[in-house]
């Protein structure tokens, strides 16, 4: 019998961590993308591509930074660092929709955890005092407690958002599957690019200044027919 590396552990904690099964309603939001779709910014498979490329930059200098942090915070057991990290991530939040969805979705991972009895009895008390919780703060919990390494779990983070993303497009553009297969093909580099950027900023390096996002988020708010809830 062929013997399996032992890294195949952290591989296989990656693609449960960035799977869409994983229970925290990643699905029912499109972070903005329904807003511009309904304006015109997103109408056909070039602009999808030119919106993901922009969203993944955002994504590198706030989020998924956030996330690398959040795991070398964990894996020191560094709770100062962690309440600090937590409140810069819930500060970053431009408008009410993207508040709720960072709380529920870290509140779901948090509910995960709990269910899974993930990490020691010490953490998941530390995990809990973070309330509010970010779902960058949790995703670096569980990052570090399923011994993935830093550089896949931000690709597998960014690869998330990105799959997400192409699932707006093709149903609420509406593209097909193929045209959504070529946006995950043709982004790979970025993705790569974006993860890099991420894994060298400290959090005073950290903003997400991204206006038209913004504004968008908050028209979403009063959108008169919606898929999603932001």
């Amino acid at each position: 019998m062929a013997t399996i590396s032992t890294d195949a552990n952290g591989l296989l904690g990656l693609l449960q961590l960035a799977s869409p099964s994983l229970p925290i309603g990643g699905f029912s939001y499109s972070q903005a993308l329904e807003a511009a779709i309904a304006a015109g910014n997103v109408t056909d498979e070039t602009s999808a591509q030119s919106w993901m490329l922009a969203g993944l930059t955002v994504q590198a200098q706030c989020d998924a930074a956030l996330v690398v942090l959040s795991q070398r915070a964990w894996q020191a057991a560094d709770l100062r660092e962690l309440r600090r990290i937590n409140e810069f991530a819930m500060a970053t939040r431009e408008s009410a929709e993207l508040r709720l969805e960072c709380e529920q979705m870290g509140a779901s991972l948090a509910r995960w955890v709990r269910e899974l009895d993930l990490g020691s009895s010490l953490s998941r008390a530390q995990l809990r005092e973070l309330a509010p919780l970010s779902l960058p703060v949790a995703y670096g919990y569980v990052a570090h407690h399923l011994r993935i390494v830093e550089a896949s779990t931000v690709l597998g983070w960014l690869f998330s958002w990105l799959e997400n993303q192409v699932a707006v497009v093709v149903k609420a553009v509406p593209l097909g599957q193929s045209a959504g297969q070529r946006l995950l093909l043709g982004l790979r580099e970025s993705v790569t690019l974006a993860a890099g950027q991420a894994l060298d900023l400290a959090l005073d390096d950290i903003h997400s200044c991204s206006p038209m996002l913004a504004v968008l988020s908050a028209r979403h708010e009063t959108q008169y027919c919606r898929l999603f809830r932001s």
